[in-house]
This record gives structure tokens, C-alpha cells and sequence, in this order.
């Protein structure tokens, strides 16, 4: 469940297009064992990364929505 998690995570991340550290899936546990502090900052990172464009599409939906309701209104 978790992975399937960060995996749309990251795939959002890679959709809208900020730059999104990739590991192989194997190497997880390993980079996490080896440098937790550099994982946990870059794990931090996308999810920074993710509510920011989540944010920026909620906003683009919004104004979507508001230009299509006022288009409607107008006809």
C-alpha cells in the first residue's frame, strides 16, 4: 500500500515535472539504511514537491471550473 503510494507520488511528481529523486525499488531499504538523514531530506523533498503540485493543479481545476461556470452563465 505504501509503495503504491509513493510510486503515484512519484509518478505525479514526474508528470508535472519538478525533478524527482528516483531509486530503484530494491535500493529503497539499503539508501535508507546506509544514509537515513540524505533519505528522509529527499523523501521530504517529494513530498514538498508533490503538495506543491497538487496545490498548482487544485488551482488550475478551480479556475477550470470558475471559467467553464461563467461561460455557461454567459450563454
Amino acid at each position: 500500500m505504501a509503495s503504491r503510494l509513493r510510486q503515484s507520488l512519484l509518478q505525479l511528481g514526474d508528470r508535472v515535472g519538478r525533478r524527482v529523486p528516483r531509486w530503484p525499488e530494491g535500493s529503497w531499504p539499503d539508501a535508507m539504511q546506509r544514509s537515513p538523514r540524505r533519505v528522509r531530506s529527499t523523501a521530504k523533498d517529494v513530498i514538498q514537491s508533490t503538495a506543491k503540485a497538487a496545490v498548482g493543479l487544485g488551482r488550475r481545476a478551480a479556475r477550470l471550473g470558475m471559467d467553464s461556470i461563467k461561460r455557461a452563465s454567459n450563454r
